[in-house]
């Protein structure tokens, strides 16, 4: 309003000063010239209106603009035209622009609203940090395992958590954050006090980007996965117990079963024979199933740390496994090669590590046409021993090589069992390879043969 009063006031100056200088005019000259006065004055008048329409709409769009800018827009539209179609243009657009910020701020609530009570109703808990080591984000799922409360954002995530292997794993995180995509996940054991109190958390941690794609901290997301732990480990002893408990009366019914069918034909019958043959040989299948069964139960408590590791070079450990293995393959005129190129030695348990390609050569002889050839080779790839076991076999649907390491699973399962096999054979060879930190993976195709390799470290 006060620049309002102050045009008026001006433009009712500059015509109180014509209107003096008019009558000044008229007394001294001629007649003509009151009238290039009057067409002046009227022509001043008019700028002077002109002047103000467009300083008053300059005025009122500014109004617009600081209202966005205060996020309180004024979604108000002018009754009357500024008479500038520059102004209206631009009127118009400030006009569309408040409301198009409206929508989007309504949006943003309910969107942010929404996320809330997404997060809020999570059983995980949800951590998120910016750059500079500070919570900007807590979930109440998060706080329970934490314990801790109160307003936490603002506050440095160390000062917050006072659990050192999770300070570590966050600290980490920050300073050499994953790619787009990648996560960094870790589990940590808590209260060592006594076996039965440990509580197993499980975190991974995620890059946040901003618009630019730049670091904007990272999100954390923490799970307590401790009664997965404790079912997970009832299940390992159980399997460990019973079949210990059934290895006793298992010898007892090969035993008798043995003595059946070493008595003389004239004192049993063929029919009770044949039978008590069969009985032998399920009793002989049984019996690996339960020796494999305790060595997987066994590599799972152990993860490989009850067993002494050694210095051993990867080609004479090789060729010691395929020894054991060349009377099968030349029983079924396979012929066994090898190229061993690494001459590395590394950290290993030969004998586990010797029964893990033991078992994979005997799956490449055991599904492998006659006359085909069974190729094992090593080498080395920058700080790792590449181990491949390649064959001419039948192959693997891509459909079952997800889940071909998996206890008890069968491509065939027909096929499988009339060959003697568990089940159990590669679930042993990945327990193995894992208790050395080292991987294996497959590669297969139907009709053209399998290819399983494995991957260790120089040392372990």
């Amino acid at each position: 309003m006060g620049s309002r009063s102050f045009l008026w006031q001006f433009i009712v100056f500059i015509s109180i000063l014509w209107i003096g200088t008019l009558f000044s005019f008229i007394l001294l000259f001629q007649s003509y010239l009151l009238t290039v006065l009057v067409v002046l004055l009227v022509f001043t008048l008019i700028c002077g209106f002109i002047l103000f329409r467009l300083y008053t709409g300059i005025n009122e769009i500014s109004h617009k603009a600081e209202s966005i800018l205060a996020e309180q827009p004024s979604l108000k539209e002018r009754l009357h035209p500024f008479g500038s179609k520059e102004l209206n243009r631009l009127d118009k657009a400030i006009q569309e622009i408040a409301k198009s910020f409206v929508e989007r701020s309504s949006k943003y609530r309910i969107k942010k609203s929404e996320q809330g009570a997404i997060l809020a109703s999570m059983r995980e808990g949800v951590l998120a940090v910016d750059q500079k080591d500070k919570v900007s984000h807590i979930n109440l799922a998060a706080q329970k395992m934490l314990e801790v409360s109160g307003d936490l954002k603002g506050r440095s995530v160390y000062e917050l958590i006072r659990i050192p292997k999770l300070q570590s794993f966050i600290q980490a995180s920050l300073q050499d954050e994953p790619k787009a995509g990648e996560l960094r996940q870790e589990e940590i054991a808590l209260n060592f006090e006594s076996e039965k109190d440990v509580q197993f958390l499980s975190i991974s941690g995620a890059p946040l980007r901003d618009g630019e794609g730049q670091n904007g901290g990272m999100v954390f997301v923490i799970s307590d996965v401790t009664d997965i732990r404790r079912l997970e480990r009832m299940r390992k002893e159980f399997v460990a117990n019973v079949s210990h408990e059934l290895k006793t009366p298992l010898t007892s019914i090969k035993g008798f079963a043995e003595t059946i069918v070493d008595l003389p034909e004239e004192q049993i019958d063929p029919t009770v024979k044949n039978f008590v043959g069969i009985i032998q040989k399920q009793a002989d299948r049984l019996e690996t199933l339960i020796e494999d069964l305790m060595m997987l139960s066994k590599l799972e408590k152990d993860k490989g740390s009850a067993e002494v590791l050694s210095r051993q070079q990867v080609g004479a450990t090789l060729s010691a496994a395929i020894e054991l293995c060349r009377m099968k393959a030349e029983n079924k005129k396979i012929e066994l090669l090898t190229d061993f190129q690494s001459t590395a030695e590394i950290n290993l348990n030969s004998g586990l590590f010797e029964q893990a390609v033991i078992n994979l050569v005997d799956n490449a002889i055991k599904y492998s046409p006659e006359f085909s050839q069974v190729e094992v080779s090593s080498y080395d790839l920058e700080k790792q021993v590449i181990i491949q076991i390649k064959d001419q076999g039948i192959g693997i649907e891509q459909k079952h090589l997800p889940q071909l390491f998996e206890r008890f699973y069968r491509v065939d399962k027909g096929r499988s069992r009339s060959m003697g096999g568990t089940g159990l054979g590669l679930s042993i060879v990945k327990h193995i390879i894992q208790a050395h930190n080292g991987v294996i993976s497959v590669e297969s195709q139907i009709g053209e043969g399998s290819r399983f390799t494995i991957s260790l470290p120089h040392t372990v």
